[in-house]
């Protein structure tokens, strides 16, 4: 009887060390590591298994908090708790290696995903929620809750914009991917625009291919301006990279 405790007290063990990953003290800025144009890319249908480093904050920009009172102040980071990583792909799941996700301030830590997702090619940009506790001088500790939408505005832009790529078997990784939006949103018959297309990940230098060539100023510019004629108008680019990918 002992020995079967003994065995499954091991198994126990092996299985929890597993779930969990090991902060990198090398990390030394606060952020996400390694940037997510360096991240392994997801394959449709296989298993995944791979870990984010993070360093916490030690201190934030007062005037991130709108606060300018014509002195220096030092706005400092208690600490910091994840609360929600969501928009990971279907069948993805995530672990901290503190069991509660709460990190002191500077503190390192690290999340790992795991999983297999059968979702198609694309770019899931994480949505993380956190609860931070921030000290600011003159006034009370004071604890904010902050997403990925509006942590730029609170000076947590390198903690909170991560995304993840999920690629096809076969294809380069990381995989081009394209959107396209225009300067203005509501024009007029004979008005004109800049084309505006957004490139994540591939290699650079870029080729661009646009068509059909009505309107356009130039077909292979990056932003090319075109001037809107009579009736809707669709506008497809095709974007070649360094290493060939379309």
């Amino acid at each position: 009887m002992k020995k079967l405790f003994i065995l499954a007290l091991a198994l126990y063990c092996s299985v929890a060390s597993f779930a969990q990953c090991t902060p990198d003290p090398t990390v030394t800025e606060p952020g996400l590591y390694p940037p997510d144009s360096l991240m392994p890319c997801i394959i449709t249908a296989q298993p995944y298994d791979t870990v984010i480093q993070f360093k916490n904050f030690t201190t934030i920009d007062p005037a991130d908090f709108g606060i300018n009172i014509g002195f220096p102040i030092t706005i400092t980071v208690n600490w910091i708790q994840i609360d929600t990583i969501t928009n990971l792909p279907s069948g993805m799941t995530y672990v901290c290696d503190d069991p509660d996700c709460y990190y002191t301030s500077g503190a390192n830590g690290c999340i790992r995903v795991s999983g297999t997702t059968n979702d198609p090619r694309g770019n899931y940009k994480l949505g993380l929620t956190a609860t931070v506790s921030v000290s600011i001088p003159f006034f009370l500790d004071t604890i904010i809750t902050i997403n990925s939408d509006d942590s730029q505005g609170f000076g947590f832009g390198g903690f909170f914009s991560y995304t993840l790529q999920v690629i096809e078997p076969g294809d380069p990784c990381p995989y081009p991917m394209v959107s396209v939006a225009t300067t203005d949103s509501l024009l007029c018959e004979g008005a004109t625009t800049t084309l505006d297309p957004l490139i994540r990940f591939g290699v650079a230098p870029f080729t661009f291919a646009w068509s059909p060539a009505t309107g356009l100023s130039d077909v292979t510019a990056q932003n090319p301006t075109v001037t809107l004629d009579n009736g809707n108008i669709t506008y497809t680019l095709d974007v070649v990279d360094a290493d060939g990918t379309e």
